[in-house]
């Protein structure tokens, strides 16, 4: 998978914005930074984030495909 994007201008943006045809993505919003991250997920799996002292760390994907 590739690692989170930080989101510039976030306050101009919308959720549209951000969107893509046949694409599942995750916004992760952290507080302690004031910033916001976008992630690419899995077409089939799970996306973990971890996290240590109130910010993320780390992003565990569990991944596979259909036959």
């Amino acid at each position: 998978m590739n690692r989170p994007e930080k989101i510039e201008n976030l306050h101009q943006l919308s959720v549209k914005d951000l969107m893509e045809d046949q694409k599942t993505k995750l916004i992760i919003l952290d507080g302690s930074s004031g910033a916001a991250y976008l992630v690419d997920t899995p077409e089939y799996g799970k996306t973990i984030i971890q996290t240590a002292n109130s910010k993320h760390t780390k992003l565990n994907y569990d991944y596979g495909f259909l036959p």
